[in-house]
């Protein structure tokens, strides 16, 4: 009897230490930088969404036509995967306007957007996104405080997204926040901070637009800004479904 029991505690403790071990290997391989290999499979596959994807977007028509609801999936343990579509305000019955490919490890992240007009992506280091729309790059966003940097380094303006906890049911917000986008001195839009997966608890992000106020006459590197910034928002949304500490700026 005493054999049997100390034979039942030994294998419980090897049990429990084979568990903490597997949980710790977890983490240490999550927070690693992606290895070359690594980046190449998720550039890969962000590539084949993306066109994939566009095959089935409706033709593009303009930011405020984003809706602040996405539907798509999301798998991953070590290397978080998800690929999602964001709807369209006035064809919420069609499969979306903008295509969202992220891949997250750790604080590392990258971002494909596809539209039927633009593409970009966006690479997240740390509290750090660099923004490249149509293989050109525009620039960084400081995630902790939502300042945009062109490609040289000079501030060129700000989001102003919302701080603070809020009531969610599941990852959907209750409320809705926008924060205004600055660029070169004037306010080019604001940005709702409450995307939601679409489902029974996405309440009335179908006809809630994502991008509103736009202002007239965007130039082409406002218009890439403003849809690297509703990009992010998906970000934002992964770092929520993860529970993770997310950026808020």
């Amino acid at each position: 009897m005493e054999l049997l029991v100390a034979a039942t505690f030994c294998c419980l403790g090897l049990s429990t230490i084979l568990v903490f071990g597997l949980v710790f290997l977890v983490i240490l391989r999550t927070n690693r930088p992606y290895s070359a290999q690594e980046m190449d499979q998720v550039e890969s596959r962000a590539s084949g969404f993306a066109s994939q994807a566009a095959a089935g977007l409706l033709p593009w028509t303009s930011l405020g036509d984003l809706s602040c609801q996405w539907h798509g999936t999301v798998s991953g343990l070590i290397i978080g995967e998800y690929r999602g579509i964001i709807k369209s305000l006035s064809n919420p019955n069609a499969p979306g306007l903008l295509a969202c490919y992220l891949s997250l490890k750790g604080r590392q992240g990258f971002l494909h957007l596809r539209t039927s007009a633009h593409e970009a992506r966006l690479d997240i280091k740390a509290d750090v996104a660099q923004v490249t729309v149509g293989g050109r790059l525009l620039g960084s966003i400081r995630l902790d405080e939502g300042i945009i940097f062109d490609s040289g380094g000079q501030p060129i303006g700000r989001y102003h997204r919302h701080r603070g906890w809020r009531w969610r049911i599941g990852s959907t917000p209750l409320s809705s926040r926008y924060g205004p986008v600055e660029l070169y001195g004037r306010m080019v839009a604001e940005v709702n901070d409450g995307l939601a997966r679409s489902g029974p608890w996405s309440g009335d992000a179908a006809r809630r637009p994502l991008v509103r106020n736009l202002a007239p006459n965007l130039a082409p590197d406002e218009e890439g800004w403003l849809l690297a910034i509703a990009g992010l928002e998906f970000y934002h949304w992964a770092n929520r479904h993860r529970n993770r500490p997310r950026h808020t700026f």
